[in-house]
């Protein structure tokens, strides 16, 4: 029973008892996760507005190119637009649970399909934030999400310097050069030719994720992977 009347927060209406938190269960289930998108970048997951001959996005393409691919292959859950951006957008700066309650159903009504995406791995870990951020914001938003299908996630074998500038204000090119050196592992022997699992909440232009895949490699590990909640679906151009 609901204390108080409660909006969805796509439609409107009044929730009920079969609801979700935050979103209504016809909302919620008109939700479909990334797989079901018919051309998808064969490296990160990026929709595709057509199918390319080499099957890669314009961020992996270059990077490919150049020769600077670390990450064996990154997941996505779902495109990161709509109520899945909004209720993620909720959870991490409003601190609302509904909003992650809802986000969770939603993976887990997905699970079969995401997980038998994923490749056996020996380490699960998460892309960290500076310990002054997790502290401001009393809790690391990428943790708590991901502690709900990953019990035996290891959060402290990365750690991350403090960032001047915020991702969210730079350009595609300024991420990536920004990104160098960003992150270090703590404890090298904990994934020393292992097979790593790294989680994040957004892959954007995939220059966190590789700069992780990256320090990892270097520190030992045999094959890195990334699975995150959202792939953002900007196309460039």
């Amino acid at each position: 029973m609901r204390l108080w009347t409660t909006f969805c927060l796509s439609c409107g209406r009044v929730l009920g008892e079969d609801d979700g938190k935050m979103v209504c269960r016809e909302e919620l289930e008109r939700i479909e996760g990334i797989e079901t998108s018919p051309f998808r970048c064969r490296h990160c997951d990026q929709r595709l507005p057509f199918a390319t001959k080499e099957g890669l996005c314009y961020d992996c393409f270059s990077r490919f190119a150049s020769g600077e691919v670390f990450l064996e292959r990154s997941y996505a859950l779902f495109a990161y637009e709509g109520l899945v951006k909004r209720l993620y957008q909720a959870f991490k700066f409003e601190e609302r649970k509904g909003a992650l309650e809802d986000l969770v159903s939603l993976a887990e009504r997905k699970k079969t399909e995401w997980f038998s995406r994923l490749p056996e791995v020996d380490v699960v870990t998460v892309v960290p934030s500076h310990w002054i951020t997790v502290w401001k914001r009393g809790f690391s938003p990428v943790e708590v999400f991901w502690r709900r299908f990953f019990s035996h996630l290891q959060g402290d074998i990365l750690q991350s310097k403090w960032r001047r500038k915020k991702q969210k204000t730079l350009s595609r090119e300024e991420r990536m050069r920004e990104i160098r050196g960003q992150f270090w592992v703590s404890k090298p022997q904990e994934i020393e030719n292992m097979r790593v699992l790294v989680l994040d909440d957004v892959f954007t232009t995939g220059s966190t994720m590789e700069e992780v895949a990256r320090v990892l490699r270097e520190a030992g590990a045999f094959e890195v992977y990334g699975c995150v909640l959202g792939r953002d679906p900007f196309y460039p151009g």
